[in-house]
């Protein structure tokens, strides 16, 4: 598909989320959904294989990606084998708003912390890889304690072995977050304004329990996980608070200053990783109608078309609707339909 914005239209059900995942996972190397790659191994077969032709101004290249169960999974860009998964996130930075994210971005400090690793992974492989380190000893030590409580005896030899090398990844990841906040701030004011025409002062708190001295914090908590059987301090633990005139937005913010505060957030995300990576994110909005009301998606879609974006996909259950919004639009737009896993393009 060329550049500009791009609207799929389809019942509910056509596939339309799935095609905007397809993008997705070319461009993340995962699901954007709870799907885990084995889900997405075709029935009696023991392995899956897709392949993309990326285009830009200058040039085009050839992706494959390859996933076989118990195989570490393969990423070949123009016919060479990338060495490690980090080496391919951030060629194609991309950044997602979907409808079920407003609820859980605001409710759940899990998808905060989410929103925040997708953000940095695309530009920082070394966060990547921290990140990796981290939830894999983060897991075996969860585990060693269990079984040490199972056996009521604690192993400090052990656990000295596991927090040695949690306390290095751990800092760097949460220091790294911390940067990243200080960043999205002040561009945070600035798209809710655009985006709602009032001027509500828009904050970021991020709090973590992993300081400098992690590693004597988790010697000092060892009772306390032995007891619980998990690890209780770590940057699995942060939360991002979300601000609104200096008040918790969850508690006094209303439905539509929630979804303005989601809604910059994401360009915010939009904004980092082009000034990062100095690349212009794909951007995928995902059946937007069904919690955004029609004046909001049209500020969206105008405030990303003053943006000069390259591309952007849109879906939606009416095609007569999203004509009508591209009509307000002076950027080039393209319309398809999907009709029983068929791409249909209308004039």
């Amino acid at each position: 598909m060329s550049s500009g914005f791009h609207f799929v239209t389809g019942k509910n059900g056509a596939g339309k989320t799935n095609f905007l995942d397809a993008v997705y996972y070319f461009c993340m190397l995962r699901s954007f959904r709870k799907t885990k790659d084995i889900e997405l191994v075709n029935h009696q077969e023991n392995y899956f294989r897709t392949e993309a032709i990326i285009s830009n101004l200058n040039s085009n290249h050839t992706l494959s990606i390859k996933f076989k169960p118990g195989i570490l999974k393969e990423v070949i860009w123009d016919e060479l084998k990338d060495d490690r998964l980090s080496a391919h996130l951030g060629r194609i930075p991309v950044v997602l708003i979907a409808p079920d994210e407003i609820y859980q971005f605001i409710h759940e400090s899990e998808e905060r912390r989410k929103f925040i690793n997708q953000t940095l992974i695309q530009i920082d492989s070394a966060y990547f890889d921290n990140l990796n380190t981290y939830s894999r000893l983060l897991k075996q030590r969860n585990a060693a304690i269990k079984l040490m409580k199972k056996q009521g005896k604690m192993d400090s030899s052990l656990l000295d072995a596991y927090d040695t090398q949690l306390a290095g990844p751990g800092i760097a990841i949460a220091n790294k977050r911390a940067e990243l906040i200080v960043k999205l701030k002040p561009v945070l004011n600035e798209y809710s304004l655009r985006i709602s025409g009032k001027d509500e002062q828009l904050d970021l708190k991020y709090k973590t329990n992993v300081e400098h001295n992690y590693l004597e914090a988790l010697y000092k908590s060892r009772e306390l996980d032995f007891y619980t059987g998990g690890t209780n301090l770590g940057i699995h633990k942060d939360k991002l608070e979300c601000i609104m005139n200096k008040r918790s937005l969850v508690q006094v913010g209303s439905q539509g200053q929630i979804k303005t505060f989601v809604l910059a957030m994401k360009l915010a995300q939009f904004d980092f990783l082009r000034k990062q990576s100095q690349k212009m994110p794909v951007v995928l909005l995902d059946d937007i109608f069904a919690k955004l009301d029609a004046e909001r998606v049209q500020k969206l879609l105008l405030l990303l078309e003053s943006e000069k974006i390259e591309q952007c996909f849109i879906t939606d259950t009416h095609t007569e609707r999203v004509k009508e919004l591209a009509k307000t639009m002076s950027a080039k737009t393209a319309y398809y339909e999907i009709i029983h896993n068929q791409f249909y393009r209308h004039a």
